[in-house]
């Protein structure tokens, strides 16, 4: 039952994708230009305007870009056709469906990417012959009787992260001589009936028919559906971190002080020497020196002090004992009498 629900949300997304293209609608950044003519390229000089080409210079750092383009029941057998390239080309959001043959032909090509595109209702998806080093990759891949074929001498081609709904064989490779998956991802394959139980998102037993060691159990673009939300969480975090740098915000005004502070500086350094000169002024610190003197002619008054005691006697000197020797001179009154007699 959850196997038949995917499929139904996988057809029910497939079918809203392809209403959305085929009217000519943009969004996510993409812009689709309508309905047009098959793309035949063949050798690097035919990557033109003319032919679809949009944009680059076919290096690596600048590859051809195909993109935009929806091509429905082409007169030819192919939607887009690359024979014997090997420049350096995109094939990016096109469109491709009731192509006799293939939505997209590789023939002799080497360096080619297809991604974001959506091949379906063809006989073949995607067709590799004698082809090498090119890559399909987040690309739908429905409702054609073949999906992906590598044809006699491909090789070393890559598939991964594709959505294979309800073709009439999801992938031929007889030569086994191409990848499955890159990098621990694989593709998601509508008839794969392994199971997930460790619930991330890959499927416990490999895909055998084509060697997917790390077979989806969910189509990717169904994922991408799901993932919009997650951004809307992660805005409140960046405004969060805002307030944070607001007190290193205090700092920053103060470089612009720096040259007043350059000032102050030198005017604070002063006033913090004045600060504990004025305490050493009122310090005992020169007393010390008043209390070494002080020691020392202490010892001297201390043999003065012995000699005191006979300068008490000094007062004895005085005079006025000498008044009570005046007393007897009395006697001289006397004298009187004797002159009396």
């Amino acid at each position: 039952m959850r196997r038949k629900g995917i499929l139904v949300g996988a057809t029910v997304v497939f079918a809203l994708l392809s209403a959305v293209l085929v009217g000519q609608q943009s969004g996510g950044g993409y812009c689709w230009w309508g309905q047009r003519e098959p793309i035949y390229i063949y050798g690097n000089c035919a990557f033109t305007c003319e032919n679809g080409v949009v944009a680059g210079c076919g290096t690596a750092e600048d590859p051809f870009i195909i993109e935009g383009w929806y091509i429905d029941n082409p007169p030819t057998d192919y939607g887009i056709y690359l024979d014997h390239t090997t420049a350096y080309v995109v094939i990016r959001h096109c469109v491709v469906e009731r192509a006799q043959a293939a939505g997209i032909y590789f023939n002799c090509v080497a360096n080619a990417r297809v991604e974001g595109c959506q091949l379906a209702l063809n006989h073949t998806g995607v067709h590799f012959l004698n082809s090498r080093y090119n890559i399909v990759e987040d690309t739908v891949i429905a409702h054609n009787l073949y999906g992906a074929v590598m044809g006699p001498s491909s090789r070393d081609n890559c598939l991964t992260g594709n959505s294979f709904i309800e073709n009439g064989q999801n992938g031929h490779d007889p030569e086994h001589r191409s990848q499955w998956h890159c990098y621990g991802t694989g593709n998601y394959w509508s008839d794969y009936s392994g199971a997930d139980f460790d619930g991330d998102g890959v499927g416990d037993r490999p895909y055998f028919r084509l060697g997917d060691c790390y077979p989806l159990v969910c189509p990717p673009f169904v994922k991408a559906a799901l993932e919009p939300p997650a951004p809307p969480v992660e805005i409140p975090s960046p405004v969060v971190a805002p307030p944070a740098p607001e007190p290193e915000a205090q700092p920053e005004p103060q470089p612009p002080v720096a040259t007043t502070t350059e000032q102050e500086p030198p005017s604070q350094t002063p006033a913090a020497v004045v600060t504990p000169e004025p305490e050493p002024v009122p310090e005992p610190e020169p007393a010390p020196p008043a209390a070494e003197s002080v020691p020392a002619p202490t010892p001297e008054p201390e043999p003065e002090l012995e000699a005191e005691p006979p300068a008490e006697p000094a007062p004895e000197p005085a005079a006025e004992p000498e008044p009570a020797t005046e007393l007897p001179l009395e006697p001289p009154q006397t004298a009187p009498t004797t002159s009396t007699e």
